[in-house]
């Protein structure tokens, strides 16, 4: 039985031209996003990884530009692995479709099987909202694949927003019903980015791993959120 090996990386922040975008100032102090992100995935690509796995917010203001730019900075710098996308509140699904050659759907949720591992992907994004949510037809969606069997290594479920986060503000709210899918099925873990902050947290007993963000970091309390010059990955 071979390992399987895989990278976390999230909260990409993608812009063609930060000059134009609210938070302007704070990019202008940090490394530009692109330049980090290709450093890290040159990086992994020599790994030898099964995929890598994108949990949201790929590009800043979600124009069509920059998916593209985004696009061409991921199949530059990982040309021998299989890269894996989930949409975050900063993606836009129209343009995104438009980049990446798809037909436009409701919500962007999608299946793999990886090397004996099934990668579930679920789209918490909500246009117009900082916070996400699933929809009951997600839920159904999910219990309906869980039924068909489980893969060899079992399931992941990857999706933008984290569910188990100790600040109210920044915790997604989800349905009895998908608490209980998790319980019910044979789920590995969980991956979620959207805090810009690493963690391990723990949701109906399975591991909930939240990702740093390869653009800038930030340290969360209940008071506050400060933004920070820190970048990482899992």
């Amino acid at each position: 039985m071979n390992p399987i090996r895989f990278a976390h990386v999230s909260d990409t922040h993608i812009c063609r031209d930060y000059g134009k975008t609210q938070m302007k100032e704070v990019f202008a102090k940090c490394e530009d996003p692109a330049d980090t992100l290709r450093r890290c995935l040159k990086k992994l690509n020599q790994e030898k990884l099964d995929f890598v796995l994108f949990t949201g917010d790929l590009v800043h203001e979600g124009e069509k530009e920059d998916y593209d730019y985004f696009l061409r900075v991921v199949r530059e710098a990982l040309p021998d692995t299989r890269a894996v996308f989930a949409l975050g509140n900063h993606d836009r699904k129209q343009p995104f479709f438009e980049s990446m050659g798809l037909e436009a759907q409701e919500a962007y949720c999608h299946v793999q099987e990886i090397a004996g591992l099934r990668v579930v992907v679920l789209d918490t994004s909500v246009y117009g909202q900082e916070t996400g949510s699933l929809r009951e037809s997600q839920e159904q969606w999910l219990e309906g694949i869980l039924k068909e069997g489980t893969p060899e290594f079992g399931t992941i479920l990857a999706f933008h927003h984290s569910v188990a986060w100790r600040t109210k503000a920044f915790a997604m709210e989800t349905s009895e019903n998908f608490r209980r899918i998790l319980r019910e099925y044979d789920i590995r873990a969980i991956f979620c980015g959207h805090t810009h902050e690493n963690s391990v947290d723990f949701l109906e007993g399975i591991p909930q791993i939240t990702a740093d963000s390869t653009s800038f970091g930030s340290e969360i309390t209940p008071e506050e959120f400060q933004m920070m010059e820190k970048t990482g990955y899992n």
